[in-house]
């Protein structure tokens, strides 16, 4: 393909031939609505866990002190107690028993968060994050979700740690991201102790150990989370933090198929994707990439930036779909624009090599420094190549 920008004089040169993919998939937990169609538009991070949430009774509908007034849409005076404040947010939010209302949501959650309601907080902070009612303000979440967090809400502390970890709306810190991780974590949250896993197992503000990983990860499986049930069956397979046992791979394995097909099918996209890289690998199932394909395509089109990414990898292999590398490079980019850095890599090694899209080295650069600014290797060494390759070409 002819090239479009760059050094004219690296024509032709292939910098890398190989994608960048994880050792391990992992799904960052969140506390969202947990609603399809705010699933999408979303960070990455280390192991790229999508946030599509965990949600506890309050996110599932479920409402506190819930008044007469409240079920008969009687007309609310600023008296009301913050909590039957937050109980309207919620029934806006939500459209229980009232149409839809992101804007009416934001009112009654402002009424109770400025009176100290901490629930009230992480939901006013999530709909600033994603700009649901009101115009997107990542630092007005930070804001909210920190009030929130300051008074002990694992919601809030999760939030606040994942934006944290993405860098939004505050620089990006994994040593904080962990301090609210581990806060929230200890309560029992079973997103936060995932992603406790992963920073573990990644070394990301924490020192990487596996055992760590494996502990956190077993505490959320416990729980019946699949995507932690997956990630502990990979630990047990590698022998990473615990003694290598192909029988309790398998076991934890078929846990999380059996936890993902329940959920799967409702939209759920962590567990599409996990039932995904349970038949890519073939891990508790025969291998199969069509069928890979078919739950990463689900996942991938509620926004799952790994899915996304996966989804680029079969494209750009040909494994369970027609090769097609402008698929592969189309999937990469939705996944990269996410922050996901095994996406960002891969899409570098189709700008330098001009599969699926012109040929533009300027731009692999880019997506090779956005990666390696996430710590990707091969993303470090194919920026190391290139500029080895201009030096020497002087």
């Amino acid at each position: 393909m002819r090239e479009t920008g760059g050094h004219a004089f690296l024509a032709g040169i292939v910098i890398i031939g190989a994608l960048t993919a994880p050792s391990s998939w992992a799904l960052p937990s969140r506390h969202g609505n947990g609603s399809a169609e705010n699933v999408g538009a979303e960070q990455g991070y280390p192991g790229d866990r999508n946030r599509l949430g965990y949600l506890n009774k309050e996110d599932q509908g479920v409402l506190r002190l819930f008044g007469k007034a409240s079920y008969r849409g009687q007309k609310a005076t600023d008296l009301a107690s913050p909590a039957d404040q937050y109980n309207r947010g919620r029934l806006f939010e939500y459209g229980l028993g009232v149409p839809k209302d992101y804007k009416k949501a934001v009112s009654w959650y402002r009424k109770a968060a400025d009176r100290g309601d901490a629930l009230a907080q992480d939901r006013l902070g999530f709909l600033f994050e994603n700009g649901l009612g009101v115009r997107k303000n990542f630092g007005k979440a930070v804001y909210w979700y920190q009030k929130a967090a300051d008074q002990g809400d694992p919601a809030g502390q999760i939030n606040l740690g994942y934006l944290y970890g993405n860098g939004l709306g505050v620089p990006r810190d994994y040593s904080k991201a962990a301090y609210w991780y581990r806060k929230a974590a200890d309560h029992g949250d079973p997103g936060a102790q995932i992603n406790m896993g992963n920073l573990y197992e990644y070394g990301r503000g924490v020192p990487r150990d596996y055992p760590k990983a494996a502990s956190w990860f077993r505490k959320a499986a416990d729980q019946g989370f699949p995507e932690a049930q997956y990630n502990l069956g990979g630990l047990y397979l590698t022998g990473q933090g615990v003694q290598k046992d192909d029988a309790k791979a398998v076991f934890w394995y078929r846990k999380a198929l059996n936890a993902s097909l329940k959920t799967a099918d409702k939209g759920d996209a962590n567990a599409q994707f996990t039932l995904g890289a349970l038949y890519y690998n073939g891990h508790g199932v025969p291998k199969d990439y069509a069928k890979a394909a078919y739950w990463y395509r689900k996942a991938a089109d509620h926004g799952n930036p790994v899915a996304q990414s996966a989804l680029g990898d079969l494209y750009y292999k040909g494994d369970g779909v027609p090769r097609d590398f402008a698929k592969a490079a189309s999937w990469y980019r939705k996944a990269a624009d996410q922050g996901n850095s095994f996406a960002q890599s891969n899409l570098g090694v189709l700008y330098a090599n001009g599969q699926g899209v012109l040929r533009n080295y300027k731009k692999a650069a880019d997506w090779w420094r956005r990666a390696a600014d996430q710590g990707d290797v091969k993303a470090k060494s194919n920026l190391e190549k290139l500029d080895a390759i201009i030096h020497g070409g002087k």
